[in-house]
């Protein structure tokens, strides 16, 4: 049995199963703006107020999220607190552990958070390449990413064409028992997990992982794919995940933000996540939902950025300004960029943002661009050989010379702020919050990095007040005179904090640290 989670390679290649989830629009309020609206959506459609005893306002909370809190166990007064500092949509995930993550409640649609195009810049696009099929290949590049389509959806389509190359190669029949075969594990990948950690700890410890290896002949017969999945079940009957690898709970808020920049912190988060940590929760920051769309006037995109009734941290805007260019396409390489007016028509034409660059600087791009044709592989210096903004008209001039007009847009992009709550006791240190979100990096493992923690515990007071999948948030309780020796682990402990080779400098980093930790109390961690 041990040959299904042991480690060595995957003789099958088909696509793991695509991300799911509906879109998931938010907001309860006539500022908040939505797509298809869904259960989630509607927590907050019956807010009504009560006056506490200094006749301030404060919001109650709906059957639903009553519901909620029952559910994770919180007292409904840390909720109130929630929606009366927030106004927050609320929802629950699960995640983390060994599970798969129950998390339809975050939206996944746009995850490229580029700007939803103009339906007509679209169709353009699909004129274009019906009159100039010599542009295709640029017209299909720009179709591609100013499309809808989102991760999940290049997934699911990766992991048909995997299938049909799978049964191209092997015959249908053989395919479908693959396929049969996968899913039929997917309720014991855990479990398999489970037993791969068991077996070989230290692999784990460092930050590695185990591959399950395939036997082909699993998937020769229906009578051999028969006989492995019995067996299987066979094997883990009554078996269970630890409970430590097991996913937990999250209350999860989605709110509008109200900070003054994208570097300076939401005051109301920030205090809030005080007040949660004295009551015995802890509130963490997950990655934003982003509403991103086009205009053709700017006037309708300011307007947008108004009605999202979010702060300066959470909105920008971005101007695609009208102009005309010549290009040269297809590009020959062997012919082209020979002078210097080519060399700048050539960057010019990859990217609108090169259009006021001063002709010296552009001339230096010209050159590292040709230089950099005869590199094997070719550098990607510069964009794509041909960038077509959307709304584009395009003539043909000569032999592989167009001149294109570029007509004004307008993106603007409203995030909504997304945070997890998890009940943890205020003098708990919070390592669990690590395990949850398997906190890893190339050569640290979770319980190696929760095994740190504990030590620095012993010596400093250690609370986790953040934790992500490749970063961490923490803070010290007891700050020693000198953190010389807390600076020196930090730096060894963090493989992507490399000291510089200078002495002078070396001790100007660790000054810096020392200096942040001393006024704020708080390390952070990034593994990229």
């Amino acid at each position: 049995m041990k040959r299904y989670w042991l480690k060595v390679s995957v003789t099958l290649l088909l696509a793991a199963g695509s991300l799911t989830g509906e879109a998931q629009a938010y907001g309860s309020d006539a500022n908040r703006r939505t797509d298809k609206p869904n259960a989630a959506t509607s927590i907050n459609k019956n807010t009504t107020t009560k006056e506490d005893k200094s006749g301030a306002k404060t919001m109650t909370l709906s059957q639903e999220e009553k519901r909620l809190a029952a559910q994770l166990g919180f007292d409904e007064s840390v909720l109130e607190l929630i929606k009366k500092t927030l106004n927050p949509v609320m929802g629950i995930i699960k995640t983390g552990g060994l599970e798969e993550p129950e998390d339809s409640f975050l939206k996944k649609e746009q995850a490229y958070g580029l700007a939803k195009p103009l339906p007509e810049d679209i169709e353009n696009y699909r004129k274009l390449a019906a009159e100039c099929p010599e542009l295709k290949p640029a017209l299909d590049f720009a179709m591609r990413i100013h499309s809808e389509r989102t991760i999940a959806q290049d997934r699911e389509e990766a992991s048909q064409q995997a299938i049909q190359r799978y049964k191209k190669e092997h015959g249908e029949e053989q395919c479908n028992r693959a396929l049969r075969y996968e899913e039929a594990i997917k309720p014991y990948a855990g479990l398999m997990q489970q037993e791969a950690q068991d077996a070989h700890p230290e692999i784990f410890r460092k930050g590695g992982r185990i591959i399950r290896r395939f036997d082909p002949a699993i998937i020769a017969s229906d009578e051999s794919l028969n006989s492995e999945i019995a067996s299987l079940k066979a094997h883990f009957a009554g078996k269970e995940l630890r409970e430590e690898n097991k996913g937990k709970h999250f209350l999860v808020v989605k709110y509008k933000g109200n900070g003054e920049g994208n570097f300076i912190p939401d005051p109301r988060f920030e205090k809030l996540c005080e007040l949660l940590e004295e009551q015995g929760y802890r509130m963490q920051p997950l990655e934003s939902e982003i509403d991103s769309r086009t205009f053709k006037n700017k006037e309708d995109a300011l307007a947008f950025l108004r009605d999202s009734g979010t702060g300066k941290d959470t909105i920008s805007f971005q101007e695609q300004k009208a102009r005309t260019y010549e290009a040269i396409y297809p590009i020959d390489k062997t012919r082209d960029g020979k002078t210097k007016e080519e060399r700048r028509i050539l960057v010019l034409q990859s990217s609108s943002y090169l259009a006021s660059t001063p002709l010296d600087k552009l001339d230096h791009m010209g050159e590292e661009l040709v230089l950099s044709w005869n590199c094997s592989p070719p550098m990607p210096i510069l964009g794509p050989e041909l960038q077509i903004d959307p709304g584009s008209t395009v003539k043909k001039i000569g032999e592989r010379r167009w001149l294109i007009e570029t007509p004004a847009r307008y993106t603007a992009k409203a995030q909504t702020k997304v945070a997890s709550i998890a009940k943890i006791p205020a003098a708990s240190a919070g390592f669990e919050l690590v395990r949850s979100a398997g906190t890893c990096s190339d050569s640290l493992g979770t319980e190696a990095i929760i095994d740190k923690l504990k030590y620095w515990d012993k010596k400093y007071g250690v609370t986790v007040l953040e934790a992500s999948r490749d970063s961490m948030k923490i803070r010290l309780k007891n700050i020693p005179d000198d953190l010389s020796e807390f600076c020196t682990e930090y730096f060894l402990f963090d493989p992507e904090c490399d000291l510089s080779p200078n002495e002078i400098e070396s001790a100007a980093s660790l000054r810096e640290i020392a200096r942040s930790i001393r006024e704020t109390g708080k390390v952070s961690f990034w593994w990229d």
